[in-house]
């Protein structure tokens, strides 16, 4: 009797696991319905020497390079130098616009534009609201994404806190970016070196 009650225990921990950590069950919910968002596979895993470059409606781009990443372990964080240059329509560098910051996934999170002002904002969350999929025109084609609309609750603007919808993509290099947009501008991916 305790043994059937020992494989009765076993089985209702595996199918739990299952439940709580779909990527056991190979990146699908327990149920099979539906693709699991991976945030680990975005950021945290960026290679050194990975380029993303943006463009704005305005012709700016601003360029993201992975220099140096340090993958984590038992006793650190992972670490991710990232080089960044944004430019004007001419190719000019912008006053300002070239920074070098050490990207922590554990302080900073995985969106880019909040770190290199300040590294140590610990009350600079950006809060991810609502993480769906959806369709969007890259490379020619429709494309199924994963759409991330973000909120900053520390910088209010008219009509509510500072909002960012962010289209990614895990085979896209640096932040996994395809495409955001904030408040009135949007930054599409148009170069990268490979993932």
């Amino acid at each position: 009797m305790r043994a059937l009650i020992l494989l009765f225990s076993v089985v209702v921990l595996v199918l739990a696991a299952l439940i709580v950590y779909p990527s056991f069950a190979g990146g699908r919910s327990a149920t099979g319905e539906g693709l699991v968002f991976d945030a680990t596979r975005l950021i945290a895993d960026a290679a050194t020497g990975e380029t993303a470059t943006y463009r704005d409606e305005q012709g700016e781009t601003w360029t993201f390079k992975v220099e140096t990443s340090i993958p984590g372990g038992s006793e650190r964080a992972p670490r991710i130098r990232v080089w960044s240059v944004r430019r004007d329509r001419n190719g000019n560098p912008l006053p300002g616009g070239t920074q070098v910051y050490d990207h922590l996934p554990a302080r900073h999170g995985l969106y880019p534009l909040m770190a290199p002002a300040d590294p140590d904002g610990y009350d600079r969350i950006w809060v991810w609201d609502r993480i769906r999929r959806s369709t969007l025109p890259w490379q020619g084609a429709p494309r199924e994404l994963w759409r991330v609309d973000l909120i900053d609750p520390a910088l209010p603007q008219e009509g509510g806190a500072d909002h960012v919808v962010a289209w990614l993509d895990e085979s896209v290099p640096v932040f996994g970016l395809v495409r955001w947009q904030r408040r009135d501008r949007t930054w599409d991916l148009i170069e990268w070196s490979p993932r």
